[in-house]
């Protein structure tokens, strides 16, 4: 499959085959990543090898590079830093997952394309932002949005309240995933899609209403969401995945439609079976 014939969600590049993750790896000295003038691509796992990921603390990609990889830093838990080059045109699936101590990331302008997972688990990224030039996505609020304005990309982690601006009509997976200080989200009329692990380890969150719009929310969406206490769900019709809630704080779960399907795993733990109500 090449890049244009890709499909999924809005701006994102599928899933590359998975490789050996101690095949294709550069060096790392002294914490940085040493990558060799006139590389236009860092290839799938690059860094990802059990023999580096935990030494890599910098990256300075080479104003050459073009493209990043499926998992190239997955699992660098100590990488700080990372530059991306002008030129970088996409940045492949999980190509930064796992990296906990990343804290700032700015997407150039040529970049086209964003894969799926890429943000998964980057639990200290409280900076972010895009080039003003670039034609597929934007920064609105300490988030990362597609140009439309359809999807959620990437909320940075620091956010205390977010109100998701109108016209957004998917959260992406992982958007908002280790967003712990987040106290408030207020979803738009539009929205229609809240991705698998949206929201998960948001464990300030107290509240969630969503519109009347929402069509699915998708597996783990709230997990890990421990003072969730109460949440409602005003669409005529929807689907609840698997593993949806956890919190030992919920006291209330409503709903106002009747067509309602919910997965028989939706609701982990005794205190969240019991709670199902209309409204």
């Amino acid at each position: 499959m090449n890049k244009e014939e890709h499909t999924g969600e809005a701006g994102v590049l599928p899933e590359e085959m998975a490789q050996d993750p101690e095949e294709n790896t550069y060096q790392v000295v002294d914490g940085k990543a040493v990558i060799p003038e006139g590389t236009a691509a860092i290839g799938e796992y690059a860094f990802a090898g059990y023999s580096v990921r935990g030494e890599l603390r910098e990256a300075l990609l080479p104003d050459g590079v073009v493209s990043i990889g499926a998992h190239a830093f997955d699992g660098c838990e100590n990488l700080t830093e990372i530059k991306l080059p002008e030129g970088l045109t996409s940045i492949g699936s999980s190509a930064f997952s796992g990296c906990r101590s990343l804290r700032t990331l700015k997407i150039p302008a040529a970049v086209q394309a964003i894969g799926k997972n890429v943000f998964k688990s980057c639990a200290s990224l409280d900076e972010i932002g895009v080039d003003a030039g670039n034609q597929k996505y934007q920064e609105a609020d300490g988030m990362i949005l597609t140009k439309a304005g359809k999807n959620v990309v990437v909320c940075r982690k620091d956010k205390e309240t977010c109100r998701i601006p109108e016209g957004v009509v998917k959260i992406n997976a992982d958007a908002f995933m280790d967003c712990r200080r987040l106290e408030e989200i207020v979803f738009p009329e539009s929205m229609k899609d809240i991705g698998e692990r949206a929201f998960m380890n948001c464990e300030s969150l107290e509240r969630v209403k969503l519109p009347r719009r929402v069509e699915a929310l998708r597996g783990k969406a709230f997990l890990g969401c421990g003072r969730l206490r109460e949440a409602e769900f005003f669409a005529a019709a929807m689907i609840l995945e698997a593993q949806i809630f956890d919190s030992p704080a919920l006291r209330q779960v409503r709903f106002a439609g009747e067509k309602v399907y919910v997965s028989p795993k939706a609701f982990e733990g005794e205190t969240c079976r019991r709670l199902l109500r209309p409204m």
